[in-house]
């Protein structure tokens, strides 16, 4: 398995912490996306493997809008993984399959779709990029679905929400990214277009 992500010093706190929901805050460019994505797709597997022998994991990524899975989500969970993942487009999904028999399936989904039934999902975790833009009541359910896989485990869930706005009194563990600190692994000229 090739994974591409080169950890950040800001990175590094969130990665370490295993609480049950977690938000990574910063502004553009500063690599929240890739750390999550890095957090999902591999050290949370490798986490969940050795503290309670899961060799599967069921996950849902999403972004409000639809088109933003498509155009930046996808790709950059693609980027990611490169060669480790297969990705079927007709459903939308990602199975991601380890050299030690571990199986990650990632659901992609744009919340402002109409048939987006979330709440019969059976889930390990969850990731929700640029989570300012959608409704708490999504979020709740979400972090009542991600108790439901594996069966039968003490295990909580993990939910991971990324966000350039946070409220510190939710409640949850936050870690904030450097503004600066992502800059090298930026194409030149990246942060003028924005």
């Amino acid at each position: 398995m090739f994974l591409k992500y080169k950890m950040l010093p800001a990175a590094r706190k969130f990665h370490e912490n295993k609480d049950r929901i977690r938000i990574l805050t910063g502004e553009e460019t500063t690599g929240k996306t890739h750390a999550a994505i890095y957090e999902a797709c591999f050290l949370a597997p490798m986490y969940l493997l050795g503290k309670y022998g899961f060799r599967e994991t069921r996950w849902l990524f999403g972004r409000q809008n639809y088109c933003d899975v498509l155009n930046c989500l996808i790709p950059a969970v693609k980027n990611i993984v490169e060669k480790s993942g297969t990705f079927d487009a007709l459903r939308t999904e990602m199975v991601i399959n380890f050299q030690n028999g571990i199986e990650s399936r990632i659901f992609f989904t744009g919340f402002n779709m109409g048939n987006c039934n979330i709440r019969s999902l059976s889930l390990t975790g969850y990731f929700i990029d640029n989570s300012e833009e959608v409704d708490e009541s999504i979020k709740q359910i979400l972090r009542r679905r991600i108790i439901y896989y594996p069966k039968r485990s003490n295990f909580g869930g993990f939910g991971i929400e990324v966000t350039t706005q946070t409220n510190e009194s939710e409640g949850f563990s936050i870690f904030k990214m450097g503004n600066h600190e992502n800059q090298e692994n930026l194409p030149s000229s990246y942060t003028e277009k924005l």
